[in-house]
């Protein structure tokens, strides 16, 4: 090991120098500029230096060292128990700072440690740790293995839990880290440690958090994606985990949303909601027109219509993984045109405005998920909005709820609720246009069309009881009530009148 003593006394220099292993290099200087010269011709592995000397201090010396990025260990001697100077020291990342006169025991032991740090470097330098994170990644080694390959790397093996993230670069090639490590780790909490490298053609990152929960976690790392968006920088990460064996499973989330993030600008935390189930295979190009005008042609009256726009976004999945962004860019694009002529033709102006921008904001939607959402959320909007401008409601609901009352009014507990059941519409919907179309409320005509059958029943000679209860009525005190609330005459009265008289219904 190469170690340099930079002391203006020459006593104190050749007393350190006698504390050394007889293995060491040992060179000396009385001054940071000397000390610096020396260092141009000459690799240093540890600097033991005073802070007060002439032409150049110590602290000077470690700043200009720093300015040229060398991360040389050094170690600071002051006969100045002075907190500033400490201060200033741990601030050039100094190993340690000790007080003059050096205990050798003290020396030597600090000493050691710096040889120690010394191998581990020269290893993560032969090595790096970019080897072995994709080989955890890769599921090669087991949690306690990697642990034991964290120490030897210099890498935090205590931490409560961790993540694994990818990035994207906009518009440029992200080959180069650096700039990506450096941008990321300006703004990094001490909490959070963060690793970055190259994982094949893509940037990968690995996030060691200690000391807070996981929400905070997420919110932390959510401001620095926040902040590295500005340059330019897009995170993905995956779901928080503390064993290093489900490493890979990890890995596999974070890529998701990476490959599933369309066009550039998002940044993301895995969770289940983001899985859309791919398909077997990718659709044809006709396949994919075919399903698109599917849609178009069935979006303004089926009501399954969220199982085809299902079935286009697990394609659309499997295009963005396998053909790129562009491609499934262009058939968004060629489905929102579309759907704005639907809504020109078929909504009326003052309501096109706004369903207009959010079609618009379609356009800067940046990931297939919100894409669905967005999409089934204006196609609903659409639904709903082309059935009460045309006033005229879709007969099939009409005559299904029809259907039911016909064939259910025996129920007595046959009810609004029953007639609308599993129609797929908002029941103030399915109310607004039953009462547009009839002129009625449900209920209403539920109460007419069981007084039309007792009307019936009655004039064939059926008894008031059994009237009752062939029309839902379990009650014949309160059936009687119902029936003359609705006609003015008792059920007796109105069967003795018709029978007798011969008279048609009163309605």
């Amino acid at each position: 090991m190469n170690i340099l003593i930079v002391d203006d006394e020459n006593d104190t220099r050749q007393r350190i120098a006698r504390l050394l292993s007889i293995s060491d290099n040992v060179f000396q200087a009385d001054n940071g500029l000397e000390a610096l010269k020396l260092m141009e011709k000459t690799k240093i592995d540890l600097i033991l230096t005073d802070i007060c000397m002439p032409i150049m201090d110590g602290l000077e010396m470690i700043r200009m060292l720093r300015g040229q990025g060398e991360s040389t260990l050094v170690i600071v001697m002051s006969g100045y128990n002075d907190f500033t100077y400490a201060q200033k020291a741990i601030r050039y990342n100094v190993i340690d700072y000790l007080l003059k006169p050096i205990s050798p025991i003290e020396l030597k032991k600090l000493i050691e440690n710096s040889r120690n740090q010394i191998k581990q470097r020269e290893y993560r330098e032969k090595y790096g740790y970019q080897p072995f994170f994709n080989s955890l990644l890769d599921g090669s080694f087991t949690h306690i293995e990697a642990l034991r390959q964290m120490d030897v790397l210099s890498l935090p093996n205590s931490f409560d839990y961790y993540a694994v993230g990818y990035v994207r670069k906009k518009g440029q090639n992200i080959a180069d880290i650096e700039p990506i490590s450096k941008a990321l780790k300006e703004t990094m909490p001490k909490d959070i440690n963060l690793f970055v490298f190259n994982r094949g053609k893509n940037v990968a990152l690995i996030a060691f958090i200690s000391n807070i929960t996981e929400s905070c976690a997420e919110e932390k790392l959510s401001r620095i994606a926040q902040k590295a968006m500005d340059n330019g920088i897009f995170l993905f990460f995956s779901s928080f985990s503390k064993s290093l064996d489900t490493a890979p499973e990890r890995d596999k989330e974070a890529d998701f949303l990476r490959k599933n993030t369309l066009f550039t600008n998002n940044v993301g935390f895995y969770s289940s909601e983001d899985v859309i189930a791919p398909k077997l295979e990718l659709y044809t190009d006709d396949e994919l027109r075919v399903l698109c005008e599917k849609i178009l042609t069935l979006m303004l009256s089926d009501e399954n219509i969220d199982s085809l726009v299902d079935e286009l976004y697990s394609v659309l999945s499997l295009m963005a993984i396998n053909s790129g962004y562009a491609e499934t860019y262009d058939v968004l694009l060629h489905l929102i045109s579309n759907i704005k002529d639907i809504l020109i033709k078929h909504i009326t102006v003052e309501k096109q405005k706004g369903i207009l921008f959010e079609l618009d904001e379609m356009r800067r939607i940046d990931n297939l998920y919100d894409s669905k959402k967005t999409m089934k959320r204006i196609i609903h909007w659409l639904q709903d909005e082309y059935i009460s401008n045309n006033i005229s409601p879709s007969e099939n609901i009409i005559n299904t709820i029809k259907r039911r009352i016909r064939e259910n009014m025996h129920i007595d507990t046959f009810s609004v609720q029953d007639s609308i059941e599993g129609l797929n519409y908002s029941e103030s919907y399915i109310r607004y246009i039953f009462s547009n179309h009839e002129g009625m409320t449900i209920k209403e005509y539920i109460t007419k069309e069981r007084m039309e059958k007792a009307f019936s029943l009655l004039k064939k000679g059926t008894s008031v009881k059994e009237t009752a209860e062939k029309i839902g009525f379990s009650n014949q005190r309160y059936f009687a009530k119902c029936f003359k609330d609705y006609i003015g005459l008792t059920p007796t009265e109105w069967k003795n009148a018709n029978i007798l008289k011969n008279l048609p219904p009163s309605l």
